[in-house]
């Protein structure tokens, strides 16, 4: 599991993938948002690096602060988020080919590697799979790539 620094600041950077970690829990009229983290998720926050289940202090179904830490989205976190997108745009008889590709893309990292290439990226400054497939999740489904600093829009589609 990636968890330098280069890391956390992709995914502090990465907004919406943070947002899918927020719930709202209802405090009568107003919903304030919070983190709930679930067990085997990897946190980052300025004390340092946290697996849920691994510290007493991270009970299940307690709520933090949003600023209190930064998900880090294991590997398997992040090709469920392409697998799932997948299924629900795809029909099997239509798009049977763009599923074929995804599956074959969660088997091996080299199509990985060559498609993110493809794109005219250079991925030589991605130093882990939990980088890399956090720029194609970032691409693939918010059209965003990472320049060193930050996520941008990209102009090509």
């Amino acid at each position: 599991m990636d968890t330098s620094k280069e890391y956390i600041n992709m995914c502090e950077k990465a907004v919406e993938i943070q947002e899918l970690k927020i719930i709202r829990k209802s405090k009568k009229v107003t919903s304030v948002p919070c983190w709930q983290f679930a067990k085997g998720d990897f946190f980052s926050s300025q004390s340092g690096i946290y697996v849920e289940g691994g510290l007493p202090s991270f009970d299940n179904g307690q709520y933090y602060k949003l600023s209190d830490f930064v998900w880090l989205p294991r590997q398997d976190q992040l090709q469920r988020m392409v697998y799932e997108d997948c299924v629900a745009n795809c029909e099997k008889t239509t798009h049977w080919e763009l599923k074929q590709f995804y599956f074959e893309l969660l088997l091996d990292a080299h199509k990985l590697y060559a498609w993110y290439q493809s794109e005219g990226y250079d991925y030589d400054h991605l130093d882990s799979m939990e980088q890399l497939w956090l720029a194609f999740v970032m691409k693939e489904k918010y059209n965003k790539t990472w320049n060193g600093e930050d996520w941008v829009v990209s102009h090509q589609t």
